[in-house]
């Protein structure tokens, strides 16, 4: 995998209540193994986390953009 020479941060969310996306194995491994990543578990949040938790998705975007 070319996971480590990715050269921009990274946030991953997923959500705890997600049943299409295991988050904690696929999420928590993807944050792992990039190297300036962040991951985030949404309590409460399934998969569509765009359309549903719009205010995480868009302070993790602002996150990234502040630095």
């Amino acid at each position: 995998l070319a996971y480590a020479t990715c050269k921009v941060p990274v946030r991953i969310l997923g959500g705890e209540a997600d049943i299409v996306v295991n988050n904690l194995f696929h999420g928590w491994n993807a944050a792992r193994l990039l190297p300036d990543a962040q991951f985030e578990l949404i309590a409460g949040a399934g998969h569509m986390l765009h359309h549903f938790h719009i205010e995480e998705v868009v302070a993790a975007s602002r996150g990234l953009l502040e630095g």
